[in-house]
């Protein structure tokens, strides 16, 4: 019995479909496809297994992008937090919710945000509803 390969066609489509900023109906209109042909390739478990490798293949590479940036953008929320006002607070709160999704279980952990003892008590005062703690 000989072994199905993916046909050019598809092969193309899928090289789009996870290489380009494109849609499905976009793709299929690029490369002539009918949504007929389409859908009897969504039948095809060779299709079906080599589009979702693809799929998360391109998820992977996101989460390893989005890891290697992390140390920065953490370092650069921690510097906004020192500033006065809206832009303060908001990096104080987005430095709250890296903290709480630290506790989920993910593939690639949320970096951690080391803040200074100034950060911390901004991060406090803004909790308390931005009254000033005493000692």
């Amino acid at each position: 019995m000989k072994e199905k390969k993916l046909s050019p066609k598809q092969k193309l489509f899928l090289a789009d479909f996870t290489g380009g900023n494109y849609s499905v109906f976009d793709l299929l209109e690029r490369h002539k496809i009918r949504r007929s042909d389409y859908r009897r390739w969504l039948g095809e478990m060779l299709f079906v297994d080599e589009m979702n490798a693809r799929i998360e293949s391109s998820r992977q590479n996101s989460q390893i992008r989005l890891a290697q940036s992390a140390p920065a953008a953490a370092e650069k929320l921690a510097k906004l937090a020192e500033s006065d006002g809206e832009t303060g607070r908001k990096a104080c709160l987005d430095i709250l919710k890296l903290s709480v999704q630290d506790g989920e279980d993910k593939t690639i952990a949320a970096p951690t945000v080391e803040i200074s003892d100034e950060q911390a008590e901004k991060i406090l005062e803004f909790m308390a509803g931005g009254q000033a703690i005493d000692d």
